[in-house]
């Protein structure tokens, strides 16, 4: 969780809109077991399916978390989507803080934007956006196919009490299919 706290203390200061994105979207991401496709939108155009957008109305803030509704992901076959739920602080990090930054940030430049991830350009963020933000900090070597700390979580054996909260423990197949995908390596 250092570099997750190397990352987080880099923007502390920082006011500029798509920063405390990328901050929130990272914390979220963590916190919440989200795969970088349900949080940016594909770099290609042509297969961006605005179906699968997190809209802001969904959004519920409390004082010990924060969630949203996910309307679509790449395995929900009946298209149900599902409840987004971060609580307020995991471990030292507090990501409900993160994420009330950017909301303020998102909803003082667009109010009446729909999508809840927004750059200040007003577009969804791109895979792109993302992997260039989190370049600053780690290698090439690093996976961005989902939020790169929870890789390292499930890599350093911390998955079980990052995930005791939705019951999970490390035989779910986000976790195991990156600890395979590691050793195979």
């Amino acid at each position: 969780m250092d570099d997750l706290g190397d990352v987080i203390n880099h923007y502390q200061t920082s006011t500029f809109h798509d920063n405390l994105l990328f901050v929130a979207m990272l914390v979220t991401g963590l916190f919440a077991l989200m795969r970088l496709g349900e949080l940016t939108f594909p770099n290609n155009p042509a297969v961006r399916n605005w179906r699968k957008v997190i809209q802001h109305s969904s959004v519920v803030i409390t004082d010990d978390h924060y969630e949203f509704f996910l309307p679509a992901h790449k395995t929900d076959r009946f298209f149900k989507g599902n409840k987004i739920v971060v609580m307020a602080k995991q471990f030292c990090h507090q990501p409900l803080h993160h994420f009330c930054k950017y909301i303020a940030s998102r909803d003082s430049l667009l109010p009446l934007a729909s999508p809840l991830w927004l750059t200040v350009n007003v577009s969804i963020p791109t895979r792109s956006f993302f992997i260039t933000c989190i370049r600053l900090f780690f290698d090439n070597k690093v996976a961005v196919n989902q939020c790169v700390l929870v890789v390292q979580c499930c890599l350093q054996n911390m998955v079980s009490p990052l995930l005791s909260f939705k019951g999970w423990d490390s035989s779910h197949p986000r976790c195991s299919r990156f600890m395979f995908e590691k050793a195979q390596q």
